[in-house]
């Protein structure tokens, strides 16, 4: 009997013991369920300047964009205004505030962007920053971009008309190939044997070749007048041709869209404000063209320009700081920039960035910023003339196969009103980009009945009309034009190319985030 009582007495002790442990449990669970909701809570409450912080992080690049495009919409306008700083003594610039601090891109979410351009050696580069939130959740995110034209110096020759300038003789030869009865035999412009082109080739119109002249990259048409199939859509033998083999080394010449040539220059107004204006008689309603010599030399690594003109003289704008008294120091400009009212004759060598513009005005508003018109060349000529030849350091240049493909340390521009003309008549070099905006590049002693021996170009060629260089029965000169592939990147200042200039960034990298790295503490990407 005892032991039944101390066995019931255990099993008792047991129970009550297992209830005080459940008991326990229960308390546990019900203490822990308590503290999920407050742990969601704080959870959610630490995780959402986080998430806003992220969602700042998107919009502040969103606002980085916005001013990146702001800045291109100047650009577009006026590619002065990569000169245009915080500190630039232009009003038109310094009216803008996103040079000096924060514009406002959108109020839901806020947005912010801030930007400061420069220009080294005709390359644009745009820091801007982007600044999104407000407080504690404000995120600044900063980018560089190099910005180039998206139209750039693509072509080693380039054309609007494949015909001789009417300036020379060229009667009744403005019309395109296909377009009516076409022009007469007496305007074609042929390439011939010999001849050879190493880089891409571009004319709104038709080519007219003979003979096995070398092409070592693309050749493109965009002559809508033309409506062959193949080939000759691009390019067709001249009149009186006895053989046609041109060697088309980089590929069949192919048919693309025309493009619209420039016809005027506005480098007046940026040549006052920043580099050197060279000009006749007295503005605003007194000028006259000139005849301006200059020589180029390299001294101690720099570009050194002295020049001479009878009645020549500087009319800078008061604001600009350029020393334009000769010989003029490349290095010391603010931009390598100069502008001749009238002619130009020049020669020499030079290394670094240099635009040499000409044009013939007679009129100039007060403010300095009337835009020069073209002049008649047979009355008012505003011209370039190459006396001899005109290079950059040989070291600098990249060879291939003993010809010039690259120099991204030298850049020289030679855009003229009317012609640029070669004058000497034996073997010469010229290193340029080559823009003859309402005529020809040509040399003009091209019909002399004698061999010159071999014109070489390493650069670009533009031009509205085909300007005779040589002829088939072997005056003039031979051909050998080279591409400089640097022209991708690296332009001279305000050269602007042949088909008119849309702004695009080609390249960028983010600097960092963080107000620290913002453009108005001056980051260093």
């Amino acid at each position: 009997m005892l032991t039944r009582v101390t066995r019931h007495l255990r099993r008792t002790a047991r129970r009550h013991g297992e209830g005080g442990q459940a008991l326990i449990f229960v308390l546990i669970a019900v203490a822990l369920l308590g503290t999920i909701p407050i742990a969601i809570a704080t959870t959610t409450v630490d995780q959402l300047p986080q998430t806003t912080r992220n969602l700042n992080y998107e919009a502040a690049y969103e606002a980085a964009q916005a001013g990146l495009n702001d800045y291109l919409q100047h650009l577009d306008a006026n590619e002065g205004y990569a000169l245009c700083t915080a500190s630039s003594p232009s009003s038109s610039c310094t009216s803008n505030s996103a040079l000096t601090g924060w514009v406002q891109a959108s109020s839901s979410p806020l947005e912010y962007y801030s930007y400061t351009p420069s220009d080294t050696n005709g390359q644009v580069t745009l820091q801007v920053s982007g600044k999104a939130g407000t407080g504690n959740t404000v995120v600044v995110r900063t980018f560089s971009y190099n910005i180039d034209p998206a139209s750039s110096l693509d072509d080693v020759y380039w054309s609007n008309y494949e015909t001789l300038d009417p300036a020379l003789g060229g009667t009744g030869c403005s019309v395109y190939y296909g377009q009516g009865s076409g022009p007469p035999n007496s305007c074609v412009v042929v390439f011939t044997t010999g001849d050879v082109l190493n880089g891409p080739v571009f004319s709104d119109d038709t080519f007219r070749m003979c003979g096995s002249p070398t092409f070592d990259d693309s050749v493109e048409s965009g002559n809508i007048y033309n409506t062959n199939s193949g080939p000759s859509a691009v390019y067709v033998a001249s009149s009186g041709c006895g053989s046609l083999s041109p060697n088309f080394n980089g590929g069949t010449p192919t048919k693309v869209g025309n493009q619209t040539p420039r016809t005027s220059t506005d480098d007046l107004a940026p040549a006052r404000n920043y580099g050197c204006f060279i000009t006749g008689g007295t503005a605003p309603n007194s000028l006259s063209t000139v005849t301006v010599t200059l020589t180029l030399s390299v001294v101690s690594g720099h570009t050194q320009v002295t020049w001479s003109g009878s009645g020549a003289k500087v009319d800078n704008a008061t604001s600009n700081t350029s020393n334009c008294t000769s010989p003029i120091n490349l290095n010391n400009l603010t931009q390598g920039l100069i502008f001749v009212n009238g002619t130009v004759k020049i020669s020499g060598s030079m290394t670094g960035a240099l635009d040499i513009v000409t044009c013939g005005t007679s009129t100039d508003d007060s403010t300095k910023s009337t835009a020069c018109t073209s002049s008649d060349p047979s009355t008012n000529p505003s011209n370039i003339d190459v006396t001899g030849n005109l290079t950059y350091p040989s070291a600098n240049k990249t060879m291939v196969s003993g010809q010039p493909v690259s120099d991204s340390s030298d850049v020289l521009g030679l855009v003229a009103s009317n012609f640029v003309e070669v004058t000497t008549t034996s073997n010469v070099e010229i290193d340029a980009a080559i823009l003859a905006l309402g005529d020809s590049f040509y040399v003009n002693n091209w019909n002399g009945g004698a061999s010159y021996g071999t014109l070489s170009v390493f650069g670009s060629i533009a031009q509205d009309y085909r300007g005779p260089v040589g002829l088939t029965n072997g005056a003039g000169y031979t051909k050998n034009y080279n591409y400089d592939n640097s022209l991708q990147t690296v332009f001279p200042p305000f050269f602007i190319p042949p088909n008119g200039a849309t702004w695009t960034p080609s390249s960028y990298e983010e600097c960092g985030s963080g107000l620290s790295h913002s453009v108005l503490n001056t980051p260093q990407c």
